[in-house]
């Protein structure tokens, strides 16, 4: 039928005629074929007449295939349908039913997964995926059995058919076999959750600070380099906090559950000038369970006045 169209209309209007035909054969599978007409004048046919029109041709059958695999967007719907997964009892995303549904719901599906996996890692549920970040660099933020290998990273919108069905061939596998379909291994810096941020040492003075206890009635003593004794240790990397300092604190886990749920409270704009630089003391990384020493020398200046 196709051939005897375009032999028509070469015929009836002297067009040389070349014709894409493609259809769905399956999942997330195209069948392509180029009819062409040839010229009179025994010239090679113009798909074969120069490695240009090679190339032509074959960009065209991809842009084909992306075109009959992308859905049409229909203007009164959400661009971003809301869309269900389950979770399993440790909080792992699982992997969803889309077989039968539009490809717009499929991606959303797929955005859900990444979504639920890094809002387990970060115990933020508010926390969005970096995508750029993570199509630049996937293998910095995920685990390597998250994706299949050589699998493009992109944003969900931009997914096929055919990548979301190698995405979802990839997470049976790994759901078949236990293990967890989706999961993040470092995240945005300022989506760290509280706890992990006093995981990470900070490279500061080798200089070891000796706290004398305030029930010590000897007089301050120093140590090479004019440094005082007497005054608590602010090195935010200290293992060890000592109890009941900010830092001791800060490591409880229902205390970190109550810093998640403040964490997680819609934020306010503030105007201009209203925000304030506190003390290196006055952070959640303290780990003394004392104020520094200066603070109480100022106090009692202030009092002499």
């Amino acid at each position: 039928m196709a051939t005897d169209l375009i032999e028509t209309v070469q015929r009836t209007m002297r067009s040389h005629v070349v014709m894409f035909v493609g259809h769905e054969s399956g999942e997330g599978q195209i069948k392509l074929a180029v009819f062409e007409t040839a010229p009179g004048d025994g010239k090679k046919v113009f798909t074969e007449s120069s490695q240009s029109s090679k190339d032509w041709v074959l960009t065209a059958e991809s842009i084909l295939t992306d075109y009959l695999l992308t859905d049409p967007v229909e203007e009164d719907s959400a661009e971003k349908q809301e869309v269900e997964i389950s979770l399993d009892e440790d909080g792992n995303p699982e992997v969803p039913t889309w077989g039968g549904q539009k490809l717009k719901v499929q991606q959303n599906l797929a955005r859900a997964v990444f979504q639920a996996a890094y809002a387990k890692f970060t115990k933020k549920p508010k926390a969005k995926v970096p995508w750029g970040l993570l199509i630049k660099s996937p293998m910095d933020y995920l685990d390597s059995e998250s994706i299949p290998e050589g699998f493009t990273m992109k944003d969900p919108s931009k997914w096929t058919k055919a990548d979301l069905g190698l995405l979802w061939d990839h997470w049976q596998s790994l759901e078949a076999e236990e293990k967890v379909i989706v999961s993040f291994i470092d995240c945005k810096k300022e989506d760290a959750p509280l706890s992990r941020q006093f995981d990470r040492q900070v490279v500061g003075s080798s200089k070891k600070r000796v706290w004398v206890t305030v029930d010590d009635d000897s007089e301050a003593e120093t140590v090479d380099g004019g440094e005082v004794l007497g005054e608590p240790t602010t090195d935010a990397g200290q293992s060890n906090p000592e109890e009941s300092s900010p830092a001791w604190h800060a490591g409880k886990p229902r205390y970190q559950v109550l810093v998640d749920l403040v964490d997680a409270l819609p934020e306010q704009e503030h105007g201009k000038g209203t925000e304030v630089d506190f003390p290196h003391w006055a952070t959640w990384t303290w780990s003394a369970k004392y104020l520094p020493q200066e603070i109480h020398l100022d106090l009692v200046e202030s009092c002499k006045v």
